[in-house]
């Protein structure tokens, strides 16, 4: 569904892959189980990656995201920000707490006019080092042919 496969590094193990069965039309709430999410479940949780065609730039893509979560979950602003790369595109991550007392990372990147933010709820006890994880899992990330 979305033009992009991932390899996740040796030593995370995968219990489940669950794909989308349409892309997101940017504008619903992004939710952690939804028929536009691509759903990997983890042994530390599980991370869900969600994508559209984005004609803006990068910074534009991550400002929706984030007022797209503030307003849909009541997400803070992101406490800690990344700077990271994605298959060779630039990409930003975020840590911020939302109104559930839920701590969530992201990884916000746009390639070749569609934007790809990829989310992980953090269980208890990983939330020093979530957001590097799931910079490091996305590292298997390659963009497909369109």
């Amino acid at each position: 569904m979305y033009p992009y496969a991932i390899t996740l590094p040796g030593g995370v193990a995968m219990r489940r892959w669950h794909a989308a069965v349409r892309q997101w039309n940017g504008q619903e709430s992004i939710q952690s189980v939804a028929p536009y999410d691509d759903e990997i479940g983890l042994v530390d949780g599980g991370t869900f990656i969600t994508g559209t065609p984005w004609t803006g730039t990068l910074d534009e893509f991550r400002a929706h995201v984030l007022s797209n979560v503030a307003h849909g979950h009541g997400c803070a602003a992101p406490r800690t920000t990344a700077a990271a790369t994605i298959d060779g595109e630039p990409a930003v991550g975020v840590a911020q707490t939302c109104a559930s007392s839920a701590f969530l990372v992201r990884v916000i990147v746009v390639h070749e006019r569609f934007g790809l933010v990829a989310c992980e709820q953090v269980v208890p006890g990983k939330e020093s080092v979530a957001l590097g994880d799931l910079i490091e899992w996305l590292g298997g990330l390659t963009w497909k042919a369109a």
